[in-house]
């Protein structure tokens, strides 16, 4: 099933559920690609915008604030990290 899925799947499967409302869906598929794949920038930052939708912004902070120092340029990270302490 998706739950152990290749990591496509898991980001197809998180991507689906935040845009249908489902952001803890979204944090179980993302936690475990992450964990397969800690250093994807791109599923951080989802993962990210899940804690958001799912009202956790110190968790989304966490994640964000080491992404703003390794890439400060990057408006997606600040416009989350704006989100997260909003």
């Amino acid at each position: 099933g998706v739950i152990n899925g290749n990591l496509p799947s898991l980001m197809l499967s998180a991507l689906l559920a935040l845009k249908d409302g489902q952001p803890e869906t979204a944090i179980e598929y993302l936690q475990r690609y992450l964990a397969r794949a800690r250093d994807h920038v791109g599923a951080t930052k989802l993962l990210a915008a899940a804690y958001l939708q799912n009202d956790q912004p110190g968790e989304a902070r966490a994640l964000l604030e080491p992404l703003m120092v390794a890439q400060p340029k990057d408006a997606a990270i600040l416009n989350l990290l704006g989100t997260a302490y909003a």
